[in-house]
């Protein structure tokens, strides 16, 4: 009995054609041989001995072009030429230069994108007021900054060292001028101090006085511990 020739149909083919193409594709996928892992980079056509010296190359040093390869021992321009096409280099982004907001002046502030001429000088000016910046959510409290514009900017700011509170018995004038101390209130505290002499922020929180929030953010400025 002889049996039917079974031909493939066209369809069959296309459908061959298809997956052959997708296998294909998938092959010329490139890598970073800054980043790839050892299996990553045999299959792009590193050898074993070739994929482990690049990878103790890197330790110490990235590679900045792809032609880099060609200063890996072992590669030559040959096995370069073989693989150029599977490597892309992503360059490292350059660290960004942050500006100390207690320091900087406004022509330094205006550098940052975002802040402008008005900007600048409310910056410096509430500094000004304030002694020094002691973090740079403090920009939230410049008037006329939002957190849109915050956001934009924080990257770009930064406070290389903070302040050591003041004695308030010494530096009184200063602790009852502050931005952060309540002006409806100032005459009833300053006869309180003036009569009680406390030892703490504790002694002043009451509602006739300081609230617990103003305690905590006056402490970063004055202090009772640094009188002693």
């Amino acid at each position: 009995m002889i049996m039917p020739t079974v031909l493939k149909s066209s369809s069959n083919k296309q459908e061959t054609r298809k997956n052959s193409t997708k296998v294909n594709d998938k092959s010329l996928d490139k890598i970073n041989p800054n980043t790839a892992d050892y299996k990553s980079l045999l299959e792009v056509g590193f050898t074993p001995v070739l994929a482990k010296t690049l990878m103790s190359f890197r330790k110490y040093k990235n590679l900045d072009t792809q032609e880099d390869i060609l200063s890996i021992y072992g590669v030559d321009s040959a096995f370069y030429q073989s693989i150029k096409h599977r490597l892309i280099i992503k360059p490292e982004k350059p660290p960004v230069k942050r500006i100390c907001i207690n320091s900087a002046d406004t022509s330094l502030l205006k550098t940052i994108k975002g802040i402008g001429s008005v900007y600048a000088s409310r910056i410096v000016k509430y500094r000004n007021r304030l002694g020094t910046y002691v973090h740079i959510n403090q920009i939230l409290e410049v008037y006329g900054i939002r957190e849109e514009t915050f956001k934009k900017i924080k990257t770009y700011i930064t406070i290389e060292k903070k302040a050591t509170p003041l004695c308030i018995h010494s530096n009184y004038d200063q602790f009852i001028q502050h931005p952060y101390f309540p002006r409806d209130k100032r005459e009833t505290i300053s006869n309180f101090i003036y009569q009680h002499k406390p030892a703490s922020y504790k002694e002043l929180i009451h509602p006739a006085y300081l609230s617990p929030e103003d305690t905590l953010k006056l402490n970063r400025y004055f202090s009772f511990t640094s009188c002693h």
